[in-house]
């Protein structure tokens, strides 16, 4: 189990002076000063160290013979674009042993204000005191890096989360360095619960996949006739078993325990129609990354099937709306041009 020290708590509250901080270095910046002034601050010097510190506090940097110098993490973001940029700091974040458990305390407990303040003081080895102005900001890092947010005094995980669970896999297996914490695909801490979205897209395809597959191979042992229609019809699977009944099947796959699903409108509104439906929910598929190949390589997962599936309102969250602009909204000095 790692150790946690007050090292690993930062005491530099703002995430984009620690991004300027780290293209200074990148320039060749060493000096307290001249970090200083580069990331607009004034404190003879203190300000850059908290700074300083934070970066190392969440990998980005190193002291090298006391001179700043950046980690492979740090090279990625000082070279990177405005859409890298986040992805990178949040995989940053995550390997802070710190922000590990946090994350995993809120993704389990939802937590309120107090509760949260309560679980960094008892990781805190220092006083009480010191550890409420730490919250804060563990809290900013979290909100300000958006793998949390906090609703009506309830902080959450959200989508982000699982797309840096997805790059912390992807960034290890390609030999980028990501110091471990305890989280790993067979953890309790690894295992989300939401099929969230992948951004890789080849990584979403060889779980899709695998599912899918998984669910073939189950109806063909069952001597169904099994035809793949995903990309044409709104379920994956179109079965016909052998006494001629035809079934629609639905199919998600994920490398962690499914207990949400995302679902289309048409996905909703063909269950709902067509009463033969099934829903089969593959959990905790391990994938790979295979460099030789440059390809995602996955092994099975946890099947389970759900016959006769008719989605319940109840269980249905709104994750976006449709808003339609109607000519009488477009009208005098409200349309601004640009």
């Amino acid at each position: 189990m790692t150790s946690i020290t007050t090292s690993d708590f930062p005491q530099a509250d703002r995430l984009e002076l620690i991004v300027r901080l780290v293209n200074a270095i990148h320039e060749g910046l060493t000096s307290e000063q001249d970090l200083e002034e580069a990331i607009g601050l004034a404190s003879e010097g203190r300000q850059a160290r908290y700074y300083r510190r934070a970066a190392e506090s969440i990998n980005l940097l190193e002291l090298v013979d006391r001179l700043p110098l950046l980690t492979s993490q740090g090279k990625a973001l000082a070279v990177s674009n405005s859409s890298e940029r986040g992805d990178i700091l949040r995989l940053a974040i995550k390997s802070n042993p710190v922000f590990d458990k946090m994350l995993a305390y809120i993704d389990e407990h939802s937590p309120n204000t107090r509760e949260l303040q309560e679980y960094v003081a008892r990781l805190y080895p220092g006083s009480a005191e010191t550890a409420g102005r730490r919250t804060s900001t563990l809290k900013n890092y979290l909100l300000q890096s958006h793998l949390v947010v906090n609703s009506n005094d309830k902080y959450e995980i959200t989508s982000y989360y699982e797309s840096t669970l997805i790059n912390e896999l992807e960034a290890t297996a390609r030999g980028f360095e990501v110091p471990s914490q305890g989280s790993n695909p067979g953890s309790n801490n690894f295992q989300k619960r939401s099929v969230g979205f992948i951004r890789d897209p080849k990584l979403r395809k060889a779980i899709e996949m695998q599912a899918v597959n998984q669910a073939t191979k189950h109806y063909l042992g069952q001597g169904c006739q099994v035809q793949d229609v995903g990309a044409t019809h709104s379920f994956d699977l179109l079965v016909q078993t052998p006494s001629g009944q035809e079934r629609h099947v639905e199919v998600k796959g994920s490398q962690r325990l499914i207990e949400k699903c995302v679902l289309t409108l048409n996905e909703v509104i063909h269950a709902k129609q067509f009463k033969e439906t099934d829903l089969i929910l593959v959990s905790n598929i391990k994938a790979k990354y295979d460099a030789s190949t440059i390809s995602w390589q996955t092994d099975p997962g946890e099947m389970r099937i759900i016959k006769n599936w008719v989605p319940d309102a109840a269980s249905l969250e709104a994750l976006s709306y449709s808003y339609s602009i109607t000519p009488d909204l477009v009208h005098g000095d409200r349309e601004v041009t640009i």
